[in-house]
């Protein structure tokens, strides 16, 4: 009875061996959703998560860097990348924007707004990223409505590919 719990919570030696492959296969899975392109991810270059309250809400955002054969592949991305992903079905009852090239729309600005954070570690900021001739970027949105009429981005996913910089960003903020 000990040891299946400490082979689910990955606390018995070797429980690794096990779910390290199984989480590779599910982040080419995850990354086929998102951009049509079967791939892992490689370093991690800046991670931070916020506690999340019991509903969900909080902050989080992951950069990675991109081997150079996904590189390439988005220098010149399939047609398809820009009609069908991310996959709408990713977020239920979310808006999808498909990926566009850079640089950001000036109408979507408040979607960035409300995705953004300052990036104290790094010497780039995400509207570098934005301006960036050669990148791409997409999102889902939750917009939430307000009894007095008012809507606001409530919840929203915001990605973008640096195909140059080899660097992916994938950004989470819910409130």
């Amino acid at each position: 009875m000990i040891l299946i719990p400490g082979f689910f919570w990955r606390i018995l030696p070797g429980s690794d061996l096990v779910w390290k492959p199984i989480e590779k296969v599910q982040e080419k899975g995850y990354n086929t959703e998102l951009t049509g392109f079967e791939f892992n991810f490689g370093e991690s270059i800046y991670e931070y998560e916020s506690k999340r309250d019991f509903n969900g809400d909080g902050y989080s955002i992951w950069i990675y860097e991109i081997d150079d054969k996904t590189a390439n592949y988005f220098k010149k991305p399939n047609a398809d990348f820009f009609t069908n992903y991310p996959n709408s079905d990713f977020r239920n009852k979310w808006e999808t924007e498909f990926w566009k090239k850079t640089p950001l729309n000036k109408e979507e600005q408040k979607f960035l707004d409300f995705a953004h954070s300052e990036l104290d570690e790094l010497k780039f900021e995400l509207e570098d990223l934005l301006n960036e001739k050669g990148n791409y970027y997409a999102y889902e949105y939750y917009m939430h409505d307000f009894s007095d009429g008012t809507v606001y981005v409530g919840n929203i996913d915001f990605y973008i590919i640096c195909p140059n910089r080899k660097l992916i960003v994938k950004i989470n903020h819910n409130t």
